[in-house]
This record gives structure tokens, C-alpha cells and sequence, in this order.
């Protein structure tokens, strides 16, 4: 059996060039799969991406949102744990509300609400922003409707008064996450306090009903880098981490929308994966007409170590043997050039260039050149197998069964295909 393998490799030694051939068959044959799947989760990545960026700004965002009275230091820890949250998940510019329900005091129509940061969710038209906020005289700005420009300061002053609120000025929303996630209704004017912990000591809507919210912008990188289930996932621990000691808290986010673009990126980018596995049958064909160009000089060397006083099984492994190592050699380095395709893919945003110098965030989970190489495994296994079996039979087939040989071959790149 020595004495075969010797020979067999004194054979490719000598002449390398058709077994190079061979090797460079299984590299394409194993490599397509790879960059398949790697196209694969990139399109979807992107779909994603697009996804989430042609949502309106003020829909482009998520909402933990809680009907609980919390004040002093359970609403400070729950604060803590919805805000580590967001970032954790990538959400970003994260912002506190409360949020009373609709009244009608003296007036029209009102939601009282306070917001943190609240210099950069509204633009002042007049007056000035709210600066303090006791139980019995809190500030308060009174802010038009979404979509409209202007607010009739009078009549919001009273109101605001018989509230025990003071009217600082007028102003409109800027920031419409809160409309856009429908923590705020949307056709009626606000008065907005700057405090939303302060306002919730509000004496004379002690007993009102109220929610207490964060809102926070999607970021598409992180949506689609941790891809449509990890970020819902990642979303719901939070509420499960809150819920566990602190009470109902819903986290919601535009899932519908992105799902479904996902789904159809999914469904597209499976005609790739199906793609990439039938170009790499085709490079069986590849394969098998080296091995028909070798077909002769391996009846020879059968021959020899016939003569020679080999059995069976040593001849067999002398003409085995090399196609076997070919195959393993070319489907490895297909394995590591179609790795290195994705990989260098996977650090240029799509759309951009390699000199635009931006890249991606990184994503959850195993590199996507691991994860390439892995969806792809199964199918450059079945490969390498059928081209390591379909050669071997090229090479031994005897000449009286041609036409068997053709029929074998034919029917399993068929079925490859």
C-alpha cells in the first residue's frame, strides 16, 4: 500500500499541471457557496438597513412605555434599566416623558406632559423655556399641535391655571418620537413641562391617570448588524428585566415594517444560496473532464502495479489517492478565498466603496465570514464528495462500461444540479 502512494504521488509530482486543474476546479466549486451565503446575509442586512432608514423620523424609533406611579428611587432605577437597555441594543438620543391622558379644563382639548432635554424637543416662538416645577405652581410651555404652527397663548393660560400650572411661553414640538410612537395623540396641542419627575407630584392631578415612557431613535446599523430577531429579543429583556421586580413595562418598536422587508431580502437572497450551490456543481463537470484527460495515464499506472504484483485495493488507492488529495486541497483554499471574499465584503457598508473608509458596526454574533463558511459547510462537503467519487469512477471505470460511465455521470451531476 506504501508502494502505491508513492508512486501515486511521484505521478502528481511529475506532472502537476492537470492536477492543478483539478484544484482549481474544487476551489471555485467550494468557494461560490461561500460568497453565496455571505451575499446572502449581506442583502438581508441591507434590506433591513433600508428598511428601518425610509421610516419617518418619528416613527424611526422605540417606546418603553409603563402606567405605574413611580416616583423617588424606584423610577430612578427603572430609568437606569430602560436606558441600559436602549444602548445595549443600539438605540440612541434616548429621552424620559410623562405623559397625562387627555383633559379639558376651561379650554380646548390638552395632554399635559413633561419632557427631559426639553431645550431640544421644541423650538420657542415666544416667552421662555420652563425652569422649575413644585407640586402647586409647575412651568409649563404651551406647544401647537403637530403639524400646526401656531397656539392661542390665552386660552392655554387658562387652563394652565386652573391646573395650578404657570404658562412660560408657546412653542412648537420639534421632536416627534413621541407623536410617531404614539405615547402623544396627535391632534391635540400639549402643555410641556420641563421636569417629567417633578410632574408627576403634580397635586392637582394626583389621582389622573398617567404613563411614564422613553422614547429612543433606531440606529439601521445596529438593527441590521444584530438582524430582525436578536434586536426584538434584545428589546423584550428589557421589559422581562423590569417586569421581573418592577412591574408591567411595554417595549415596542416598528418590528412590522422591517419584519416584513427582511422577509422579502430572505426570500430574494435564497435564489443566491441556490445560485452559489449550482455554480459549484457545475465545476464538477469541470472536474470530470480532467479526469478524463488523466483517464489514460492512470489505466497505465493500473496496469503497472498490476503487473507489479498489486492487489485490487492497492490499485485502487494508487488511483484514488490523488484525485482525493486534489479535492481536499482545492476545497480547502476554496473554503479560506470565498471566507476572505466575505470578509473583506463584510467591512464596506453596501453601496460604498473599499476607499470610502466606512465601516460597518460589528455584528452579533460569530464574524459573517464564520457565518458563511458554516452555511455553506454542508454544501461544499456534498461537493468535495461527489467530485472526489465522480473522478475516481472517471479514472476506473473500465473501457467495456463507457457507456455506463456516462450514463453515472451524467445522472449525478443531474442530481448535483
Amino acid at each position: 500500500m506504501g508502494a502505491a502512494a508513492a508512486l501515486a504521488w511521484a505521478g502528481m509530482r511529475h506532472r502537476p499541471a492537470a492536477w492543478l486543474l483539478l484544484v482549481l476546479g474544487m476551489v471555485l466549486a467550494a468557494a461560490l457557496p461561500v460568497v453565496a451565503a455571505g451575499l446572502r446575509t449581506e442583502t438581508s442586512a441591507a434590506a433591513i438597513a433600508s428598511a428601518t432608514r425610509a421610516l419617518p423620523p418619528e416613527q424611526r424609533a422605540g417606546l418603553a412605555v409603563t402606567s405605574r406611579d413611580l416616583r423617588g428611587p424606584p423610577l430612578a432605577g427603572l430609568d437606569a434599566k430602560v436606558r441600559d437597555g436602549f444602548r445595549t441594543a443600539g438605540l440612541t438620543d434616548p429621552r424620559q416623558a410623562l405623559v397625562y391622558r387627555t383633559l379639558a379644563v376651561q379650554g380646548p382639548e390638552v395632554t399635559l406632559a413633561g419632557m427631559d432635554r426639553l431645550d431640544t424637543a421644541v423650538r420657542l416662538t415666544s416667552g421662555r423655556l420652563p425652569a422649575r416645577c413644585p407640586p402647586t405652581a409647575c412651568e409649563v410651555l404651551a406647544v401647537a399641535a403637530p403639524g400646526e404652527t401656531t397656539v392661542d397663548a390665552a386660552t392655554f393660560a387658562r387652563t394652565a391655571s386652573a391646573l395650578g400650572l404657570r404658562l412660560t411661553g408657546t412653542a412648537t414640538l420639534v421632536d416627534l418620537r413621541p407623536v410617531g410612537t404614539g405615547l402623544v395623540p396627535a391632534a391635540t396641542p400639549l402643555l410641556l413641562a420641563a421636569d417629567p419627575v417633578a410632574l408627576a407630584g403634580l397635586d392637582s392631578l394626583a389621582l389622573f391617570g398617567r404613563s411614564t415612557a422613553w422614547v429612543a431613535s433606531l440606529d439601521a446599523a445596529a438593527v441590521s448588524a444584530r438582524g430582525v430577531p436578536q434586536f426584538s429579543r434584545d428589546l423584550s429583556q428589557i421589559s422581562d428585566a423590569v417586569n421581573a421586580d418592577s412591574g408591567l413595562l411595554t417595549v415596542t418598536w416598528p418590528d412590522a415594517v422591517v419584519t416584513a422587508a427582511a422577509d422579502r431580502a430572505t426570500a430574494s437572497a435564497g435564489r443566491l444560496s441556490s445560485l452559489g450551490a449550482g455554480a459549484g456543481a457545475l465545476q464538477l463537470g469541470f472536474g470530470l473532464v480532467v479526469s478524463a484527460g488523466l483517464r489514460r495515464r492512470h489505466g497505465q499506472l493500473g496496469r503497472l502495479l498490476v503487473r507489479r504484483g498489486a492487489s485490487r485495493t492497492q490499485t485502487l488507492i494508487g488511483t484514488a489517492l490523488p484525485v482525493l488529495l486534489s479535492v481536499a486541497m482545492g476545497t480547502a483554499l476554496g473554503l479560506v478565498a470565498g471566507a476572505v471574499a466575505v470578509a473583506v465584503r463584510s467591512t464596506v457598508p453596501v453601496g460604498a466603496s473599499p476607499a470610502a473608509g466606512a465601516v460597518r458596526s460589528a455584528p452579533e454574533g460569530p464574524a459573517p465570514w464564520i457565518a458563511a463558511v458554516g452555511a455553506a459547510a454542508p454544501v461544499v462537503l456534498l461537493l468535495g464528495l461527489a467530485a472526489t467519487g465522480l473522478s475516481a469512477a472517471v479514472l476506473c471505470w473500465p473501457e467495456r462500461a463507457a457507456r455506463s460511465t456516462r450514463i453515472a455521470v451524467q445522472t449525478a451531476v443531474l442530481a448535483a444540479l
